[in-house]
């Protein structure tokens, strides 16, 4: 069975690190040849957590000029593929109007486009890309569409259901590579707190008695993140927790403007390749196993 993968770039985000998980997965079984395919250039570093996993066939368009010729280039990488699975709006409008003709088609919807592109790129840009992407699966006759969540699938269900039959979509939760994350001993936790210089409580066997929340993402007006600063300030908990957050965004100065006279709101930015991460003290991997670190 040939898998293609189509996404915008090979860049750390959300997306594509599901992408990454997916093919972790696939990568160990017998008879799955797997391609991925970018739009546009790839980040160098990232792309080499594909090839660790044994993935050689990266191709991007962006090496070709013209569009005509993008487009054959890419239905000549895909022509014999029995899945192709689409991962955002460019990847899906590709697959949507030229690829019709693949076995099964299949997308990954990772947002609720509306909503979240006018927070991303304003309220009537948004708004576009928004209906634009709706337009795409309205028209693609997608084998499945796939949400990363449960809300949206119910966004997907009620904004399309005079489109879509509403079998073609379902949902599958973002998944967890346990080889990457996993529960940490005492003794780490001790240790990356120490890295952290976090200003927590330690009882007499080391021991964490303050609470550490962990926000993990980008920083911006969809994740409302600042409505999650501005509710732990006032909230009971501040006086025994901490708000650790790892990310930046657009909304990073707000942010950090609200949380500038209370020490138990910890900003850290996020390393942006995940194998370099793995080889720092202070790593977004690790802490996010930590409940109270």
């Amino acid at each position: 069975m040939r898998i293609v993968f189509i996404v915008p770039r090979l860049v750390n985000c959300g997306p594509v690190n599901v992408v990454l998980n997916l093919v972790n997965e696939l990568s160990n079984r017998p008879g799955i040849d797997i391609s991925i395919v970018s739009i546009r250039s790839n980040d160098i570093q990232y792309s080499t957590e594909f090839l660790s996993l044994g993935i050689t066939k990266l191709y991007t368009l962006a090496n070709t000029r013209g569009f005509l010729k993008k487009i054959l280039y890419l239905s000549n990488l895909v022509k014999d593929a029995d899945i192709i699975h689409s991962h955002g709006f460019y990847p899906d409008l590709l697959s949507a109007c030229f690829l019709r003709k693949c076995k099964r088609r299949i997308s990954t919807a990772h947002s609720l486009f509306i909503k979240d592109y006018r927070s991303v790129y304003g309220n009537i840009k948004g708004l576009c890309y928004g209906l634009l992407h709706h337009t795409v699966y309205w028209i693609s006759s997608f084998d499945k569409i796939v949400g990363c969540s449960e809300s949206v699938k119910d966004y997907l269900i009620e904004s399309s259901s005079l489109f879509i039959r509403k079998g073609n979509i379902t949902f599958v939760h973002n998944g967890v590579n346990t080889d990457r994350y996993f529960k940490l001993s005492q003794h780490d936790k001790h240790k990356l707190l120490m890295e952290l210089n976090l200003p927590v409580n330690l009882n007499d066997s080391y021991e964490s008695e303050t609470k550490v929340f962990i926000y993990s993402g980008r920083i911006t007006r969809s994740k409302k993140t600042f409505e999650m600063i501005r509710w732990f300030i006032g909230s009971q908990y501040i006086d025994n927790s901490i708000l650790l957050i790892l990310g930046e965004g657009e909304e990073m100065v707000k942010c950090t403007e609200l949380a500038q006279d209370y020490k138990k709101v910890v900003f850290k930015i996020l390393c942006h390749s995940p194998k370099l991460c793995k080889k720092q003290g202070m790593t977004p991997c690790k802490t996010l196993t930590l409940t109270k670190p």
